[in-house]
């Protein structure tokens, strides 16, 4: 069934047998399952970090003063944003001036630049499996080397 499939797909792909045939798809579904799972992930995480920055930008134009750091952390529901927004949060302290008799927040301050807890590693990289994908090169190479020195063994006898 298989060798029909690959003779269906190329010619060449007919010969395929044995260790080959089975390097060939080893090979195969390795690449088809880490590049769907990479677009299904990575269109996750884009779409969550789009519409975080989009409803972010909306309440900064709404122009009522600062952003109430409770409106940042309705906005910010998914992990891991939600556990970093609240370790942030943490940084943050409002600066109060009397007018009127009465304390306004006039700006928030943080003591901490954002940078340092929202990242690229804990944002992206580490929810896209990147230590996984790193790798998977490597192992496609090995079993391209397999199935080369497979192939051949197979030719020579």
């Amino acid at each position: 069934m298989l060798k029909e499939f690959l003779a269906s797909l190329h010619p060449s792909l007919a010969v395929l047998d044995g260790v080959p045939m089975w390097v060939f798809a080893i090979v195969v579904v390795l690449t088809a399952v880490v590049l769907l799972g990479y677009l299904l992930k990575g269109g996750q995480v884009g779409w969550q970090l789009w519409m975080s920055v989009r409803r972010i930008r909306a309440l900064t134009k709404k122009g009522s003063g600062p952003v109430k750091p409770e409106d940042v952390t309705k906005v910010l529901r998914w992990k891991p944003a939600s556990h970093l927004w609240d370790e942030y949060s943490d940084t943050l302290h409002e600066l109060k001036r009397a007018s009127n008799g009465e304390l306004s927040v006039t700006e928030i301050r943080a003591t901490v630049p954002a940078e340092t807890y929202f990242t690229r590693d804990v944002l992206v990289d580490s929810r896209l499996l990147d230590d996984f994908s790193r790798h998977v090169p490597g192992v496609l190479t090995g079993l391209g080397i397999i199935g080369t020195f497979a192939g051949l063994l197979d030719g020579l006898s």
